[in-house]
């Protein structure tokens, strides 16, 4: 969670990648991102990096290899944040629960 003089502002979450679309067994070395959101009033000022940020080093800290994530086909600034901080599209597409295209994003967390 990131605040702002008490007030929530973004919030990222993690946890083990699970096969069969999250409705299968725990993916070993797998950490699934699976929400980022910030304020869009707030768009820009660096939260999300810092949140994504503290969710990878806190993944590793867990032991795991990789951390994945999906996101809209469209979402441009997502697809350059992700990107800057080291996740790379798998090629790997679907359609979320919401009927729009999404891709894959995958990251190694060890050298």
């Amino acid at each position: 969670m990131a605040e702002r003089q008490g007030v929530i502002i973004g919030s990222a979450a993690g946890m083990s990648g699970r096969r069969d679309g999250g409705l299968g067994e725990a993916i070993p070395g797998l950490c699934h991102v699976s929400m980022v959101a910030i304020l869009p009033e707030i768009w820009g000022q660096g939260i999300g990096r810092q949140l994504l940020t503290a969710l990878v080093d806190e993944a590793r800290n867990r032991g795991y290899e990789r951390i994945q994530l999906f996101t809209q086909a469209d979402n441009a600034r997502g697809h350059a944040l992700y990107e800057r901080l080291g996740f790379s599209r798998t090629g790997q597409v679907a359609v979320s629960s919401a009927n729009e295209p999404i891709v894959h994003y995958l990251r190694p967390l060890h050298p």
